[in-house]
């Protein structure tokens, strides 16, 4: 339904792409996520688990009989506020695949985790990925963890989890979602798993504040009283339960998402105690955010492929600091989803663009969105059928078919340089 809808859409405009886009095209948004779990145990110290994912498609494969294998070294080292290195802790991984495609799937990722056991303080993680298969080494960004004062806390600091449960040993749980620590601003839904040392604690009132704006505000009641832990089931890492960390009763809040937009936003949550209230601050981010949709000015002129230059030029004059805004609307009177902050038809529209400009470049490496092939793959998608023949001079003819709606596109590539001409649609 969002690809008709899509396409209805654009066949209202005209298109009228011009030369010179500037458009960067790194290749990859986020390479390794990784998100800390801190869980005062029983013993006065505190659980800390470091759970980290990395994408299939960012390790070397090799050719192992019938599957192909990637292995891998995570190397973490603490360092404490002086600086002395307090702990070393070193996991290897065996990642098998049983063919090529799974291998460069951007949605496929090893998911894992390290846990070890400190006393409360302040400390620095510095963690270093080894690909064994290549040599390569990856330093990867340090993060900080501040305990000091956890075992005195009532509320711990909300985790993002995956809104359907997993299935492991015939029992349902949660599952991190892990997106470095923040909230998704995503087509998916996710929720927020929130524990509470008292016991005492019933409900909680939940705000969300974005700027000055509360954006949610809802009650909601304990799920589930656990001594918290996560551990790894499969391709998933699960909340789970043992008897080494404290007691916590864990409130969901669903659909966190749900109507927020990217930016920072502040948690106000409270237990009706007053001194037990307590904020936390997170961010919303865009993972995978298309590379088109990075610079809002930029994102605004891409429009041209279905807005005419009054509209385009109304939208500029504008402060530029409202650029994210506009666009934002433009798109909302398109929106098939209006319930929700996010917009399908907006990321799908700029998705079409970031690979028209890679996939139709040619022999001369100009941007593929000045192409034919490009303007129709961006005002239609994907073609259901392409069939490649020669004609009677020898150059190659490659033909888009599409069901829907019915329409045939034929390019010549009358140079041999892979800039192929639009003749017939």
């Amino acid at each position: 339904m969002k690809r008709i809808i899509l396409i209805s859409l654009l066949l209202t405009f005209a298109v009228n792409a011009q030369p010179g886009d500037r458009i960067p095209y790194p290749v990859l948004n986020y390479i390794f996520n990784s998100d800390i779990l801190i869980i005062p145990s029983i013993e006065s110290s505190v659980s800390i688990y470091y759970i980290y994912k990395i994408p299939y498609k960012e390790l070397v494969f090799e050719k192992a009989g019938r599957e192909y294998v990637a292995n891998l070294r995570l190397q973490i080292e603490i360092f404490d506020s002086s600086k002395s290195m307090v702990l070393r802790e070193l996991k290897d991984s065996r990642i098998s695949a049983e063919n090529f495609e799974i291998t460069i799937d951007k949605n496929n990722f090893l998911h894992d985790l390290i846990n070890f056991e400190l006393p409360p303080g302040n400390y620095e993680v510095r963690p270093t990925i080894s690909d064994l298969n290549s040599d390569r080494e990856l330093p990867l960004k340090p993060d900080f963890i501040n305990s000091s004062t956890i075992l005195n806390e009532t509320i711990f600091h909300p985790v993002v989890i995956n809104n359907n449960q997993v299935n492991c040993d015939s029992k349902l749980y949660y599952s991190l979602a892990n997106f470095d620590g923040n909230i998704p601003f995503s087509q998916n839904q996710f929720s927020l798993l929130i524990p509470v040392a008292d016991p005492s604690v019933e409900k909680l009132n939940v705000q969300i504040i974005s700027a000055t704006d509360t954006v949610l505000f809802e009650n909601i009641r304990a799920s589930s009283t656990m001594n918290l832990t996560a551990e790894r089931c499969g391709e998933n890492i699960i909340l789970s339960n043992n008897n080494r960390n404290v007691s916590t009763r864990n409130f969901i809040l669903e659909n966190v998402n749900r109507n927020l937009f990217e930016g920072s936003v502040t948690l106000k949550i409270e237990t009706g105690n007053e001194s037990q209230n307590q904020d936390f601050d997170m961010n919303v981010i865009w993972v995978n955010k298309p590379w088109s949709l990075i610079d809002p000015e930029q994102a605004i002129e891409l429009l041209k492929y279905i807005a005419n230059d009054e509209e385009i030029s109304k939208l500029l004059e504008m402060e530029e600091a409202e650029y994210s805004r506009a666009l934002i609307d433009y798109w909302k009177k398109f929106d098939p989803e209006p319930e929700t902050s996010f917009n399908p038809l907006m990321l799908e529209y700029y998705e079409r663009i970031d690979f028209a400009a890679v996939e139709f470049r040619g022999l001369g490496k100009d941007n593929g969105i000045n192409t034919d092939r490009g303007k129709i793959y961006i005002r239609f998608g994907k073609p259901n059928d392409i069939s490649r023949t020669s004609d009677t001079t020898g150059n190659v003819v490659e033909t888009w078919i599409y069901a829907n709606p019915g329409r045939k596109f034929t390019f010549v590539d009358r140079r041999g340089t892979g800039n192929f001409t639009l003749v017939e649609g």
